[in-house]
């Protein structure tokens, strides 16, 4: 194996060892396609369930709340192209970055892109 493909081996195993070698591949790959915006937010309304942790839910509507067995908080989320982005700041001042979902599967999914700084995980099962 030359340096090259060693290298390529090396960014491809960086790569699982970040992302979780558990995501399924074949949600991941259906990413929605040719959605117009204005449906992007009635996809997401609904609850959707941690697939590793049923118990920890995420509930759409006006704003996101987020409950698990240790309580639950609400908090502003804005949709930018096929992302969810979920405001977890508390003030201007306060830095910590927001929550990034990926609409995938035609709004029956969500893939969290930031989810394991905060300790859930990163697919989320729609639920109702």
């Amino acid at each position: 194996m030359n340096l090259s493909n060693q290298n390529k081996s090396l960014i491809l195993a960086s790569f699982l060892a970040i992302s979780g070698c558990d995501m399924q591949p074949e949600i991941a790959s259906k990413l929605n396609e040719k959605v117009p915006s204005y449906l992007l937010n009635s996809m997401i309304s609904g609850r959707f369930a941690d697939s590793h942790n049923t118990s920890t839910q995420l509930r759409f509507s006006d704003q996101v709340e987020l409950t698990s067995e240790f309580g639950s908080f609400t908090k502003d989320y804005t949709i930018s192209g096929e992302k969810v982005i979920v405001v977890m700041r508390n003030s201007v001042e306060e830095i910590r970055p927001p929550l990034e979902f990926i609409i995938a599967n035609n709004g029956n999914s969500l893939l969290c892109t930031s989810c394991a700084l905060f300790g859930i995980g990163q697919l989320w099962i729609r639920v109702e």
